[in-house]
């Protein structure tokens, strides 16, 4: 379980205020608002890249400012994180990026790299460098890269925001795979409200820095996308 108690960050002009909500262990869960409204942010705080002004961040009722350096290194191999822009090493072939965080946790064995490659249509790709790859592609490695190590938590920031149809929904279709084996808990941050209505099951609508609505999804693949947050977005969700 995650808990942020009256989280409060800033940069320059802008501010993340009061952010206070649960998010269950095993739920989906969905971060959606405008640009600038603060999911990407709020995401970096989830998975400890950045720290804090105000409040409280609870994983796993552990707080995480009381963590050494080394204590915070060790919770962050529980998240597998999937960026938008993928963060492949291009000196590394597809295979060796995969295997990157098995390195991490002293693990020699490449059969669990193999196996994710081929989940996410990759098979044969082993010796590929990122250079030869499709942006799909790419953004493929990099989940195959966070699910190697079969992670507790799993953070998307837009990561299926740059793909084609096909992409995006073999990304969806393998996390759903993932989450039905084994229940990781899931955070997807998208401004795409059709995947969220499809994907998730409890939605942060932020905005402006704040907490507009937090609503538990309603599954319709029928409705027609609403463009704009956050009214709108929640009568989306949840209707």
């Amino acid at each position: 379980m995650i808990q942020l108690k009256k989280v409060r960050k800033s940069y320059g002009d802008f501010h993340l205020r009061d952010i206070t909500l649960t998010i269950n262990e095993g739920v989906i869960y969905g971060i959606v608002g405008e640009s600038g409204s603060g999911k990407s942010t709020l995401l970096s705080i989830l998975n400890l890249t950045t720290p804090i002004d105000e409040g409280e961040l609870v994983i796993d009722g552990v707080h995480c400012e009381t963590l050494t350096n080394s204590q915070q290194r060790a919770l962050k191999q529980e998240m597998g994180m999937i960026f938008q822009e993928y963060h492949l090493l291009n000196n590394l072939t597809v295979l060796e990026n995969v295997r990157l965080p098995l390195k991490l946790k002293g693990i020699k064995d490449v059969t669990k790299a193999i196996y994710w490659l081929e989940k996410v249509g990759l098979s044969g790709y082993d010796t590929t460098y990122p250079s030869q790859l499709s942006g799909g592609q790419k953004q493929r490695v990099a989940l195959a890269r966070a699910l190697v190590t079969k992670p507790k938590y799993i953070l998307l920031d837009e990561a299926t925001s740059a793909l084609d149809e096909y992409n995006a929904q073999l990304i969806l279709q393998v996390l759903s795979e993932v989450h039905a084996e084994y229940q990781p808990t899931i955070m997807f941050v998208s401004h795409d409200l059709d995947k969220i209505k499809i994907f998730c099951q409890e939605c942060l609508i932020l905005d402006k820095g704040s907490i507009s609505h937090i609503v538990t999804v309603t599954h319709n693949r029928k409705d027609e996308l609403l463009a704009s947050y956050p009214e709108k977005a929640f009568r989306r969700l949840t209707t």
